[in-house]
């Protein structure tokens, strides 16, 4: 049942969407850039930096100061994360 509707939505059974000339579908986004805003959401939620995050902030909210590099920039993040010396546990 399902397929026959995703075949009258897609326009090939000669169903309504093919009579009326097609369905419209919204501007969809192409697929490299919707991974790299989940894979953005998902540094976000496990505390991982994210570069270009940070670049866009920065081009954003502080136009004229200089950029870290990428290295310089995780290199921070480690720094403050875990203060510059090793950690254990025990």
């Amino acid at each position: 049942m399902w397929r026959r509707r995703m075949r009258e939505a897609v326009g090939r059974s000669g169903g309504p969407a093919e009579a009326s000339g097609g369905i419209d579908r919204p501007t969809a986004r192409p697929p490299d850039r919707l991974l790299a805003k989940l894979r953005s959401a998902l540094k976000q939620v496990v505390g991982m930096p994210d570069y270009p995050r940070y670049l866009a902030h920065r081009q954003e909210a502080h136009p004229g100061c200089p950029l870290l590099t990428e290295r310089e920039f995780y290199d921070q993040y480690i720094a403050m994360r875990y203060g510059g010396g090793a950690t254990r546990c025990c």
